[in-house]
């Protein structure tokens, strides 16, 4: 993938999170969806806060994962991303400790991104 598919792929995940669109699987911002119901102890339906979380955490891994591509010097196929509750695991390896740094760094400069669990091994 060249430099500028890089950036037009990042563009369009992050646009795509900004939206909320690729986190909710085509259901609009605000819209109820079968994920966000649970059943209650008295059995009736309710809304549970864990959606609204899993939704954020969506949106963190998709902003981190674009900036990512984004980001020159950094070559971050091998990249594993995942968020929870606001704390980014990259996990997978980097070639060298400057590449680590730049995505440790780059992770952290994500808004919404409160801490980053470090999971990532340098290869030579």
């Amino acid at each position: 993938m060249n430099s500028k598919q890089k950036m037009c792929l990042a563009s369009i995940v992050g646009l795509l999170a900004a939206s909320g669109q690729a986190a909710t699987d085509g259901v609009p911002p605000g819209a109820p969806s079968d994920r966000a119901m649970s059943t209650g102890a008295s059995g009736g339906v309710g809304t549970s806060a864990e959606p609204a979380t899993r939704v954020s955490d969506n949106e963190i891994t998709m902003k981190v994962r674009a900036e990512l591509l984004a980001t020159k010097g950094l070559k971050s196929t091998g990249i594993r991303v995942r968020t929870e509750n606001g704390v980014v695991h990259l996990d997978g390896k980097v070639q060298s400790d400057s590449e680590k740094l730049t995505a440790l760094n780059a992770t952290r400069a994500v808004e919404g991104v409160r801490s980053v669990s470090d999971g990532l091994q340098v290869v030579k």
